[in-house]
Parts: structure tokens; C-alpha cells; sequence
């Protein structure tokens, strides 16, 4: 389950085509 937190970002991320907000190792990858 993700959390509301990580719900925004997925959002966020989904909305600018970005992974900005994650720190897996994907910050740079674009969708």
C-alpha cells in the first residue's frame, strides 16, 4: 500500500513527467 505521501509524489511525478521526487536511483528518469 503506499502511503498519502507517496501518493502525492506518484502524482506529482505523473503530472511533470518526472521523478523528481523519488530517491531510488530514477530522479533522472523521464516517463
Amino acid at each position: 500500500m503506499f502511503t498519502r505521501q507517496q501518493l502525492h509524489c506518484l502524482e506529482a511525478a505523473r503530472n511533470s513527467n518526472r521523478f523528481d521526487y523519488f530517491s531510488d536511483g530514477m530522479a533522472d528518469a523521464t516517463w
